[in-house]
């Protein structure tokens, strides 16, 4: 039996109107970088614990604190003015556009 399907033509005039605003792809980031951060925070909570006597909660409590804090500021970045990444990618004007 022969397939009956058929190619489906690709619509670009949909794509050709709509602009998306957001954020412009950074560089990829640096694995070896970021694993010595958590390491480093590894590494000062063993010492603290061990070295330091300090209660085993609050340790964990803090290493807890410190890799949620790492993990928000690799999911969100730092962007606003004055920093480098994400900046906002947005469109040029077509001209089209109301004066306010």
């Amino acid at each position: 039996m022969a397939d009956n399907k058929q190619p489906t033509p690709q619509d670009d005039t949909l794509n050709a109107d709509t602009q998306t605003v957001g954020f412009k792809k950074g560089p990829e980031p640096n694995k070896d970088d970021a694993w010595k951060k958590v390491e480093a925070v590894f590494n000062a909570a063993k010492s603290a614990f061990i070295e330091k006597n300090s209660p085993f909660a609050d340790v964990l409590d803090s290493l807890i604190a410190t890799l949620m804090d790492i993990r928000a500021a690799d999911k969100q970045g730092l962007g606003g003015m004055g920093t480098d990444n994400p900046q906002m990618d947005i469109p040029a004007p077509t001209g089209n556009e109301p004066n306010l």
